[in-house]
């Protein structure tokens, strides 16, 4: 049995009135990964439906994350490196402070153990 086949065999049960209707979308997302649609366009763009839109900007999305990883890796990487080339001490964030969090609003027990609990990046 191809996939296209088994697909074929259980979008019934995806379709309206089907058992599992409510997932019809999970359904497609994973159809449209796989396939493309039948129909063809002449002209430009080439996108078809919506439908062909998703599946295009699921694979943006998708072949942005290593870019993205990476950015943040090679950032944080430089940052530490220029940072400890003029001898700055770097460390984690301390506990009980939460990012971005304002340090005038934070009580006197929370700073205390704040800057007692730093650790050497």
């Amino acid at each position: 049995m191809s996939l296209r086949s088994y697909f074929n065999s259980i979008e019934p049960h995806f379709e309206k009135g089907g058992k599992f209707e409510k997932y019809y979308p999970l359904f497609e997302m994973v159809e449209t990964i796989f396939f493309t649609s039948n129909t063809v366009t002449k002209v430009a763009p080439h996108a078809r439906s919506f439908v062909d839109m998703k599946r295009v900007m699921t694979y943006v999305v998708i072949s942005t994350i290593p870019c993205v990883l990476w950015a943040l890796y090679n950032t944080g990487f430089q940052t530490n490196s220029a940072l400890s080339s003029i001898d700055i001490k770097v460390s984690r964030l301390a506990r009980g402070v939460p990012v971005g969090g304002e340090l005038d609003y934070m009580d006197d027990g929370t700073l205390l153990e704040a800057i007692e609990s730093r650790q050497p990046f």
